[in-house]
């Protein structure tokens, strides 16, 4: 009698069934993917986004920076309610300017250009700051600090994410938001050092210098995006930059570069209006923005007719209750 003979199927054969993929076996594999992405990925790259993300710094270290220095600007120039409104919110005023004009620049003379003149001109307007001589002078650099830093503020993301891989790109793009939050902590403690040393609100902003000299001397040795190469049809030099920051790549971004550029051009203002928008995926963002704008202006208008606090709260609970609506 022939004895009963079970043996396992192997994989591929006829009864063999694949166990399901588990959620941690899926974890490991994405873990292991972010791993690799990261380990491959050149280190003149993660060096690239490192030095761009310090145009963040400026941005976050002037909202910082008048808060400690308001109440001695306030005793030094004699400031009233409203001139102290002025004084704390002409930087903002600047920044709006430089926000409309800073994609412009970026690619009338390209990313790289556009960084290291804005980080001259944010420079100087930390120096001119600290040297004020009258109300009318503080505000009119604060004024040309806050251009370079709205128009920083749309370059530097832009850059980084046009010099990152794009397996990684979202978390080097993101390296911008930790030189924000870097600036505003160094804001902080530099306005306690020199309000605790006596030494006014100047050095507060004249320290201001640093980070710019750090970003146009650092912004000297980096390339030009290949997505601005490709604009002004140097893709020579774009393959030799996507060579440098994802040579096991190189030929696909590269493919994707020449559709995406030759998809956006021609395009303008009347996209945002079009039916059923499409091509550059960063255009919807000037919604966000506009939307973030427009509602400051009912904020002015009843802060002070509802109440810090109660707005404060209104405002958690409805974006509470928003965030808890798309999960």
């Amino acid at each position: 009698m022939i004895g009963d003979q079970r043996h396992a199927a192997q994989p591929g054969q006829p009864g063999h069934h694949e166990a399901p993929e588990t959620a941690g076996q899926s974890a490991d594999a994405v873990s292991a993917f972010s791993l690799t992405a990261l380990r491959g990925t050149p280190r003149y790259t993660y060096l690239v986004a490192a030095v761009a993300a310090l145009g963040g710094m400026p941005f976050s270290y002037d909202i910082g920076v008048i808060s400690g220095a308001e109440n001695l600007l306030k005793s030094s120039f004699r400031l009233s309610s409203t001139t102290e409104e002025l004084a704390v919110s002409a930087v903002l005023i600047g920044a709006v300017i430089g926000g409309i004009i800073g994609g412009r620049l970026a690619d009338r003379f390209s990313r790289r250009r556009t960084l290291i003149a804005l980080a001259i001109l944010y420079g100087a307007g930390a120096l001119l700051t600290a040297f004020s001589f009258d109300l009318v002078s503080f505000l009119a650099f604060r004024i040309i600090t806050g251009v370079a830093v709205g128009a920083s503020s749309m370059v530097v993301p832009a850059y980084i994410a046009e010099m990152s891989p794009a397996r990684i790109r979202g978390g080097l793009v993101v390296l911008q938001q930790l030189a924000i939050s870097g600036g505003i902590l160094l804001s902080y403690a530099l306005s306690f050092a020199f309000d605790s040393a006596g030494w006014g609100w100047r050095p507060m902003f004249g320290f201001a210098v640093l980070p710019a000299l750090a970003l146009a001397i650092g912004m000297l040795f980096m390339s030009y995006s290949p997505r601005w190469l490709g604009m002004n049809d140097r893709w020579d030099e774009a393959a030799a930059v996507l060579e440098r920051i994802d040579p096991e790549h190189k030929e696909d971004e590269l493919d994707l570069l020449r559709q995406d550029v030759a998809g956006t051009e021609g395009t303008s203002w009347r996209e945002l209006l079009r039916p059923g928008l499409r091509g550059n995926s960063l255009l919807p963002t000037i919604y966000v923005g506009a939307t973030l704008f427009v509602f400051v202006l009912p904020t002015i208008a009843f802060v002070d007719v509802v109440g810090r606090k109660k707005l404060f709260y209104r405002a958690g609970k409805q974006s509470a209750d928003a965030e808890a609506a798309f999960q």
